[in-house]
């Protein structure tokens, strides 16, 4: 239920179905003190009022919508294309069935996500034992799933903005996540996970990106 006011209003109808039909968990921070994943799932600000975004790629893939899904355990390199129109996305795994792993996919602004606050990959750090109203970004106390701001500078978290244009990673951004980059690809309990993603490409309808799992930790 929600107050369409003098016109329609999307948003609130698809994050509502996104609990009953999908079972998605709530990204923003029932606290308030967060703004959780913002502007960049429906499951939490969603852009528009009436032209919501879409799912973030963590739910796309727990759904079942994502296009080409590329799952990465064993050590190796591999040089991956995102279709953003096909949802495709890459996930990072430690190990067959851990709970805890990094999502990557393409977000453009075009389509229901035209007002995103920037095109470009998107890294999520997912921990299925966490909760999005947990914003302490510690071992015991962080997100379910958080958007590893290519700034570094954790403005969800902090509740400075919604997103912005810095937050995704681009060539004329971010075009590195590795160990010991700023964000990094550490585990939640500071381990290393081996996953270093590189020669990330302009923004585009498709991006490109170089990734490595179990690799050796570099400066870049």
């Amino acid at each position: 239920i929600t107050n369409i006011g003098d016109s329609l209003e999307l948003r609130t109808f698809c994050h509502e179905n996104g609990h009953m039909l999908c079972d998605f968990p709530d990204l923003y921070d029932h606290g308030s003190q967060s703004y959780g994943v913002g502007n960049f799932c429906l499951m939490a600000n969603g852009t528009s009022s009436r032209q919501p975004c879409k799912v973030s790629g963590y739910l796309k893939w727990k759904a079942g919508w994502a296009g080409t899904v590329t799952e990465l355990i064993n050590p190796t390199t591999v040089n991956m294309s995102f279709a953003a129109a096909n949802n495709d996305v890459v996930i990072c795994r430690s190990m067959p069935g851990a709970t805890e792993y990094f999502v990557v996919e393409n977000r453009y602004q075009a389509g229901w996500d035209q007002y995103l606050p920037a095109s470009g990959l998107a890294i999520w750090h997912v921990d299925q034992s966490g909760n999005n109203s947990y914003n302490q970004m510690t071992p015991e106390f962080h997100y379910e799933c958080s958007l590893e701001q290519a700034d570094g500078q954790w403005h969800l978290e902090h509740k400075v903005n919604t997103g912005d244009a810095q937050d995704l990673f681009y060539a004329g951004n971010n075009t590195s996540f590795r160990t010991l980059t700023t964000p990094n690809s550490l585990w939640w309990n500071n381990a290393i996970s081996g996953l270093s993603i590189r020669n990330i490409s302009a923004p585009g309808a498709v991006m490109t990106a170089s990734i490595t799992v179990n690799g050796v930790p570099t400066a870049n």
